[in-house]
This record gives C-alpha cells, sequence and structure tokens, in this order.
C-alpha cells in the first residue's frame, strides 16, 4: 500500500469530473492505495465551494485520511 497526499488541483479537477484525476484517483482507491488530503488542501478547496455543495464534499473528505502538518 501507498500512501498519497491529493494536491489541491486533483481535488479541483475531481470536483468537476475531469480526467485524468478521476480515473488516477479511482484506480488509486481500488488498488488499496491510502489516499489523504492536508489541511491546508481542505481549506485551500473549500475557498472556492458553494455552500450547498459543503455537505458532499464534507463526506468525501471524511473518507480520507488526514495528514498533519508538521
Amino acid at each position: 500500500m501507498t500512501r498519497y497526499l491529493i494536491d489541491t488541483d486533483v481535488l479541483i479537477d475531481l470536483s468537476k469530473r475531469r480526467d485524468p484525476a478521476v480515473t488516477l484517483l479511482r484506480t488509486l482507491h481500488e488498488q488499496g492505495d491510502e489516499l489523504g488530503v492536508s489541511p491546508i488542501n481542505i481549506t485551500e478547496f473549500y475557498a472556492g465551494l458553494q455552500p450547498r455543495e459543503r455537505a458532499v464534499w464534507d463526506e468525501f473528505f471524511a473518507a480520507l485520511r488526514l495528514f498533519p502538518i508538521g
């Protein structure tokens, strides 16, 4: 198993359903790799998010590993 920190740009591409981000993350997940984000990624991503979209992304981030800063 490999751990991956998902970059904010990849999160944005995922939110817009753009490949190759969607396919890559799906493949990594199916391989059993660990996907995660940092508080910085989450903050940057939410800065451009519409309030009505927040609940879906709260669920998504809850399913990922949170890599601490430091």
